[in-house]
Formats: C-alpha cells, structure tokens, sequence
C-alpha cells in the first residue's frame, strides 16, 4: 500500500517466523542462533535500551570525577600544612649558623633566649676545651623574639614560603661588648701559651763536661696567636655558635726561623778547634766562675758562611759587662734565698769590687795560653764568698725579711743555721730600718743603747723630746753603729706579725730580737758577715 513502512526483523526479505512457533534452532554446525535486531525508528534515533532511561557513562565524565578528588585532595594537604605553619616556622629558618627550622614558636623563642643572655662558647683544638661564658664575651641580653625579629612566616602561603629563607643575623640576639671579649680571649691565651713550650730555633750548646758545641734541633712552637684565636671566637660569636674549634692557623710558627743545622755544624766545628782555654776566674777565696770556650760565643764575630773570627771590640763589651756582674758593692744583689723566695737588695756597704784592668790582663792571658788553670782576680773590695750568679755573692749570711718579720742565718750551702721572729722599725718613714746588703761591723756585750725622739702632737704644744737608754746584754751594728740586732727584753707582748706597725712595739730602726735568741746568734757570728734586710 502506499505510504506504508515495512518494518522488519532481519535481513530483508526473509520469510517471517509464523507467530505461534517458537524459537528456530539451527543445526550445530550452522553456528549459535542470531540476536534478533533492534527496529530503528521512524526518527533514525536508537531504541531505548529497557531497564531505565538514563546515558551510559562517557570517559570524560571518569576524567572529571578523578579531577575532583585530586582538588579535595590538594585542598586537605593545603589545610594541613596551613595549620601544621601556623605556630611552626619554616624548614629554612635560621639565626646565624643556629637552625630554627620546623620548631614551634615557643621552642624558637627558648633557643633564642639561650643565645641571648645565656650564651656560652666551647673553645677547643687548644688542649682542654674552655668554656666562655657570657659574661667573659660580654654578651648582653636582647629579649627578641622570632616574632620580632620576622622569622614568622606567612602560613596561608606555605607552598611558597616552604622553600624560601628566613634568616636574621646572630647579632640580632648575641650583641656583645668587643673589649670585653678581646681583653678575656687576651688573657686565655696569655695563660695558656705561659704553659707550652714557645719553640726556639736551631742553636749551639756548650757541653760543659767535653768542652765541645753540638747543634739543638728548632722545638716548634705550640703557642697561640692572639690575633688569630680572636678572629676565630668572634666569628663564631658573630654566627651565634656555641663552639669552635681552632685551626692550625691559630698556632704560632710551627717552626720558628733560624740558621739551619748545616750552617751552625759548621760554626761548631770551628768553634771547637779555635779555641781551647777552660779555666777558672777566683774571686777571694771562692772559684765559681768558669771561663771556657763557651764565653767565645759572646765575642766572636761570624761571617754570612758562619766563619768564626775573634772580635776585640766585642770581648771588651763582654769583658765590661763581666766586671759589672762582679761589682755589686753598693749595687744590687739578686738571688735565690734556699727557701725560693727570689730576693734583690740595693745598696749597702757589702760587696766585691774587680779591678776592671786586672781583669782583662788576667783573661787576655789565660785565653791566648789556652789555659786550665785557676786565675785569681785583683779586688779592691772584696766579699765573704760568691755563690755564682743564681746566688748570693757571699758565703753565710744572714737574712732580715721585714715583710715576714723574720731573721735567718744561712750558711753556704743554704741550711739555716738560726733563725726567729724580730721586731723592726716602726715604719712611718723615720724610724724603719734601713734596707741593703751590709756586714757585722762590731760586737759588744753588755752594751747601751742611747736615742733621743721627738713627738709633735699636733695641738699647738711644744714638741716632746724623749731620750732612750737602753742597756743590752748583745750589741751586733751592721749599719754604722747605730742600727743593729741586739735583745729587747722591754718586748713583753710577743714577736713577728704586724706589730712593727705599731708606734709601741716597733723598734727605732734596729732589729729586736728575744734574748735567748740574740744569745744565740751572738755565738754564731763574726764581724765582716754579710747582712741582707729587705722585704
């Protein structure tokens, strides 16, 4: 009929299946039964699949639904990391070389405070490591914050802010005063380079017992430098670190500079076959002065090629200084006393003086001999003794020291032959008793004693003048005749101490001693010995 569609399952033009029959089932070999093909419609659209109405899934809507997890995602992580930053600072946060990264606010904070006012630097490589203190590097409290100071980063940008740097000057925090730092680094190095050996170059050494110069080997110093020890500490100061270690830079020459060993072989070598005189220079009765080639060194000259000639001009400096270490007469005297005090006196009447042409007539000679023998030197003043020049210039001798208050009789060798407790000069200038190096000039026993004083009291009253008489049983002067050892039995109140301050007890210049003691010494003394009083 016109206008009429056919519509139809199949191919086109195949027989219908009757309506009342079944499903028509194929031979095996003919393959599966076909699926029935969907009628298109009169509008070209497909049928709707039965079951529901809705599209199947495109695989841009899978895309889209993955992108929406990823964003939740991200926006969690963000949120995290903004509440994790909010009271946490950056991981590249730091003050100097100290990291502040990833701590809270309050952790920061605390660190900071110990670099402020409680900031202390190891020091090590130098032995045992010293601690300084803020108060030995004057630092001084600053009370910043990381706040403060805008180490805070922003938390609402931490992807950004993540990888950039926060960082402020330790001298935002450790501010300190430089003199005091200097002068503290000055005094550690002092003391310590005053424990270890400064090095010393190649040099030549006397052997006494063969007469012969050998070479010493350079000693490297161990010694720090101040200048380089300070730069270290204050850069670490400056960094807020809490230890350094010092470098080999800080150390002082590891070798100090000097002729090498060659040339000084060479210098030994002629040293030793040039010259052979070892003799002994007396003063009095003592022989303590040894004269060998090992004087040589002092006045000879030697060349850019270390030759050895002799040098006059040089031996009379020597010579002159030689006589000048002999004459202590009135000079200064300096030794050891046997208990380790070191001791220097000045003035007096004891003392040796060298005729200063016998001297070099006598050495000139024994020099050119060559000799072995002992030379005795011409004196115009001679003493008891010389101990050389670490002692004292005299044989046994006694010893008045005013600071301690005691008097000492050594003999020769050091043993202490008497001593006690005295009582010396008032000392307020007028009365004290006088310091030197004298000798006994008199014994007397009995003896008295006679002094006039003079007291002015200030009030508008005639001076008082009060003459002494004093009777003694032991009178020993050593200072003229008027100052002297002697007993004091008016000293009922003890001696020694400080008592000697006081206008009472202390003496008109002379120095008391207790009877049994002055006794003693009286016994042990002769006129001529030497007396030392000083404090």
């Amino acid at each position: 009929m016109p206008g009429t569609v056919n519509h139809t399952y199949g191919n086109q033009g195949a027989p219908r299946r009757p309506a009342n029959q079944g499903p028509q089932w194929r031979p095996a070999d003919q393959g599966a039964p076909q699926r029935p093909t969907a009628r298109a419609s009169s509008s070209g659209r497909r049928p709707t699949p039965r079951g529901g109405s809705s599209q199947p899934r495109t695989p841009w809507m899978k895309v889209g639904l993955i992108a929406l997890v990823v964003v939740f995602c991200l926006y969690c992580v963000y949120c995290l990391g903004q509440s994790l930053f909010a009271d946490r600072l950056f991981p590249n946060t730091t003050m100097g070389s100290t990291s502040l990264g990833m701590k809270t606010h309050a952790e920061a904070n605390e660190e900071l405070a110990k670099l402020s006012g409680n900031y202390t630097l190891t020091v090590s490589g130098a032995g045992e490591d010293v601690v300084f203190s803020s108060e030995l590097l004057g630092v001084t409290a600053t009370n910043q914050t990381v706040e403060s100071l805008g180490l805070v980063g922003n938390a609402a940008a931490w992807p950004l802010e993540l990888f950039a740097s926060h960082a402020a000057p330790a001298s935002a925090v450790v501010a300190y005063d430089a003199a005091v730092l200097e002068a503290n680094v000055q005094g550690w190095v002092d003391a310590y380079n005053n424990m270890v050996p400064a090095g010393s170059p190649a040099t030549l050494r006397y052997d006494q017992a063969t007469s012969q110069f050998s070479v010493v080997n350079a000693v490297p110093s161990q010694q720090l430098s101040y200048d380089a020890v300070l730069a270290q500490v204050k850069a670490a100061v400056d960094n807020g670190a809490t230890a350094v270690k010092l470098d080999d830079s800080c150390v002082m020459n590891s070798q100090v500079s000097g002729p090498s060993v060659e040339q000084l072989k060479k210098e030994a070598g002629q040293l030793n076959t040039s010259f052979g005189f070892n003799f002994t220079v007396a003063l009095g009765s003592s022989a303590l002065l040894p004269i060998n080639r090992g004087c040589a060194l002092d006045w000879v000259n030697v060349d850019a090629d270390y030759n050895v000639t002799y040098s006059e001009e040089r031996f009379q400096e020597w010579l002159g200084r030689l006589g000048d270490s002999l004459n202590t007469a009135g000079g200064t005297h300096t030794y050891t006393r046997a208990d380790g005090k070191e001791v220097s006196v000045t003035g007096g009447t004891y003392g040796w003086q060298v005729d200063r042409d016998a001297l070099y007539t006598a050495i000139r000679q024994g020099i050119d001999s060559n000799s072995t023998n002992t030379v005795a030197l011409t004196c115009a003043v001679e003493g008891n003794g010389y101990q050389g020049p670490d002692g004292p210039d005299c044989g046994r001798y006694i010893d008045v020291d005013i600071t301690e208050q005691h008097a000492r009789l050594y003999d020769v060798g050091g043993a202490v032959l008497w001593e006690t407790d005295v009582i010396t000069g008032y000392d307020n200038g007028t009365y004290d008793t006088p310091t030197g190096f004298f000798v006994i000039n008199a014994k007397e026993s009995p003896s008295v004693l006679q002094s006039s004083s003079t007291y002015d009291g200030g009030d508008g009253t005639e001076p008082l003048t009060i003459t002494y008489r004093h009777e003694v049983e032991y009178w020993m002067p050593f200072y003229g005749n008027f100052i002297g050892f002697h007993d004091a039995p008016w000293q009922t109140d003890g001696w020694g101490g400080d008592m000697y301050h006081d206008p009472y007890y202390g003496s008109g210049g002379c120095v008391n001693l207790p009877t049994e003691k002055a006794a003693e010494l009286w016994d042990l003394v002769q006129v001529g010995l030497p007396v030392s009083v000083h404090y």
